[in-house]
């Protein structure tokens, strides 16, 4: 049975129970995807978030904001409209490439582990091995993404000189390696850091 609304004016609740009864299966039903259900201890909460990718975009108005899938490049990304955005107007794409590592440590000092300085992003070691840097990842890149589709951007400084040039290795799903070129006798930069985008 479809949905139907009711009572009709005229209509007494007995006549129409069984439709009643299937309105509120329907519903139920309804809430029960991607929800946790009534009386949970989530009750009214998303357990996931599900929307179809959206061809057209209508106006945001003031103090409202949009947030949709829609297609790309052949991919289904996530946009964000922000208020007072016109029909069809500029959307923010929030998927695509995002950050999937990123660190900054010290390339001086002896060869081993070096620590990250501050916040550092799905980095489980960084090992040093004279001018070379592997960088290995807490958890792994999506699962058959080819190294082609993430972009390293590095860059390394030693202080009181400009020379110091990053050579990046091609990125596997669990690791990749930072080649540090200097002149001078090869001196290992103070800081290096590096964010990884992609996937």
């Amino acid at each position: 049975m479809a949905y139907v609304l009711l009572p009709n004016s005229g209509q007494s609740l007995g006549v129409t129970r069984a439709q009643i009864r299937e309105n509120f299966n329907l519903i139920q039903q309804t809430f029960d995807r991607n929800h946790y259900d009534f009386d949970a201890a989530n009750q009214g909460k998303h357990s996931v978030i599900q929307t179809p990718e959206q061809i057209t975009f209508p106006a945001t108005p003031a103090n409202e904001g949009q947030l949709l899938a829609r297609e790309y490049n052949s991919k289904t990304e996530l946009a964000w409209r922000p208020e007072n955005t016109l029909a069809g107007g500029d959307q923010y794409m929030l998927s695509g490439m995002p950050i999937r590592a990123a660190a900054r440590f010290d390339g001086s000092g002896a060869n081993g582990n070096k620590a990250p300085i501050g916040l550092s992003f799905n980095v489980d070691t960084i090992s040093k091995a004279g001018l070379v840097y592997t960088i290995t990842f807490l958890s792994q890149f999506p699962i058959g993404a080819p190294a082609a589709n993430y972009l390293v951007i590095p860059y390394a400084a030693i202080l009181g000189s400009t020379e110091a040039t990053v050579i990046v290795s091609a990125v596997a799903a669990g690791s990749f390696v930072l080649t540090m070129q200097t002149t001078g006798g090869g001196t290992p930069p103070d800081f290096v850091s590096f964010i990884v985008l992609g996937g």
